[in-house]
């Protein structure tokens, strides 16, 4: 036994809790902490964006969230484990002791799976990752900032600079999933990227990685991207129509575009269209890293977007009317929300397998809305013939956006998200499957007067995993 294994076994605490906050460390018991946690929780399991429990919406209906917040205080503070929970604290979270999908049909008494009371323990360690992570980028953004602070001479952009680290800093107080932290992440890397952080003497120099953003803001054109209106940030908090305190209307520069650009020429950028291309691209990045912007589009990416399939050449003479792809061989406009079982998990692997071509996308009448709502707020309303010219620039801009960075990227979420929903459902119907069989009751036999000898010891058969050969681990 390790010294670690014996300060287990001193603790007066579960073993199962004591390995968990190892790793996720000291949960918070304040009652503001598990109110907000309570929250969070409650929505996941009522989302219907990674459905939790399928074919149990009455249950999930009936969920408390008062209850969710009893189960974290005897999980935080009391250090009580699930089992005794649910045999002893009934009363406590009692909306949460009914099993999706395991109702009894016949009225009889059956075995508890207390499936929602484990997934809320689950969801619990994964709200105290997420704090742990967001007050680790926290701690390393700070320490960047000051950094970034000291090597940067011009006001202007220092300024700038500190506008953009306080957003940054509270958009990351505001996330609330692994995808919103991972755009704050983004969107800081996007403006202090980490390869520019001075290398102290005594220390290998690393080669930097330039990205066309880099170049461009090294080129100063970071002052034309600013002229072309509002900020990224401003942008999306018009697009996602949130309270604006002081809305100020969009206002054109005098001069042309092509006047601006001319200040700005270089070696780098020679004409004024390259000064222009640059800074466009720059404007396009810093909305398609913006999260406000992210997660409106987000939102109206899964609830629109549909799949397609048809077969390959190949798929076209292998996949019968008999083949195990035949129920997916031809999908036109699916919803990704109708997508509530394993297909998905098969269309994958016929595409791996180059039998069938998918498509994952925003219907065009949606992305004409989107992009019309964006024009909205992005574009400017003066008739002037430099305000056109302007808005040419931005029209541009947009497109570059939302069609280059953020749709794109959209894509490849729905389908983490439809893989992701397909596992959970699969594993749920392997559980159900293997439940269904270790909760029957052992055989009794009827003669009440048989032989207590000749009964058949009752067997207890025990599941083994880990690292090493059997007989190590038994």
């Amino acid at each position: 036994m390790t010294p670690k294994d014996d300060m287990v076994r001193e603790a007066d605490v579960p073993e199962r809790i004591q390995l968990s906050e190892d790793v996720t460390g000291p949960p918070p018991i304040d009652d503001q902490s598990i109110e907000e946690e309570s929250t969070w929780i409650y929505n996941q399991l009522t989302s219907d964006s990674l459905p939790l429990f399928h074919g149990g919406d009455h249950a999930v209906r009936e969920i408390s969230k008062e209850d969710i917040g009893n189960v974290l205080t005897m999980l935080h503070v009391q250090k009580l484990d699930i089992p005794f929970i649910a045999m002893y604290r009934k009363e406590l979270c009692s909306s949460l002791l009914k099993d999706p999908g395991l109702a009894s049909q016949d009225g009889a008494d059956r075995m508890r799976w207390h499936k929602v009371l484990w997934t809320v323990q689950s969801l619990d360690r994964k709200w105290l990752l997420l704090q742990k992570r967001k007050n680790a980028l926290q701690l390393y953004y700070n320490k960047r900032f000051e950094e970034e602070a000291r090597r940067i001479d011009d006001e202007t952009r220092l300024a700038l600079n500190r506008q953009l680290f306080k957003s940054v800093t509270e958009a990351l107080k505001e996330a609330k999933s692994e995808k919103e932290i991972d755009d704050v992440d983004a969107k800081f890397n996007l403006h202090f990227p980490p390869g520019e952080v001075e290398i102290e003497e005594g220390q290998f120099k690393r080669p930097k990685r330039k990205s066309l953003y880099s170049i461009c803001y090294k080129a100063g054109l970071w002052e034309v991207a600013s002229k072309f209106g509002f900020s990224s940030e401003h942008f999306g908090l018009l697009l996602t129509l949130a309270k604006i305190s002081d809305v100020d209307e969009l206002e054109d520069p005098k001069e042309t575009p092509e006047e601006v650009a001319a200040n700005f020429t270089c070696a780098m950028f020679e004409t004024p269209q390259d000064v222009l291309k640059g800074a466009r691209h720059m404007a396009a990045v810093e909305i398609g890293y913006e999260p406000i912007v992210r997660k409106h589009v987000r939102s109206i990416y899964m609830e629109k977007a549909v799949v397609s399939t048809s077969p390959t050449p190949e798929g076209n003479s292998t996949i019968d009317l008999y083949h195990s792809l035949s129920g997916v061989k031809w999908l036109r406009d699916k919803p990704l929300n109708k997508f509530d079982d394993a297909q998905w998990l098969l269309i994958q692997k016929a595409e791996e397998e180059k039998l069938l071509q998918v498509t994952l996308k925003l219907p065009e009448d949606a992305q004409k809305k989107l992009l019309s709502d964006a024009s909205e707020f992005y574009l400017s309303e003066c008739v002037s013939k430099c305000a056109q010219l302007w808005n040419e620039q931005r029209k541009m801009i947009l497109e570059d956006s939302f069609f280059t960075l953020i749709l794109p990227s959209m894509e490849k979420e729905a389908r983490l998200l439809l893989t992701a929903r397909a596992k959970n459902w699969l594993s749920m119907e392997y559980g159900r499957q293997l439940w269904s069989k270790v909760s029957i009751a052992p055989f009794k036999q009827k003669d009440a007067e048989h032989d207590s000898e000749d009964d058949s010891e009752l067997r207890v058969m025990a599941c083994c995993w880990g690292l090493g050969s059997l007989r190590q681990r038994l």
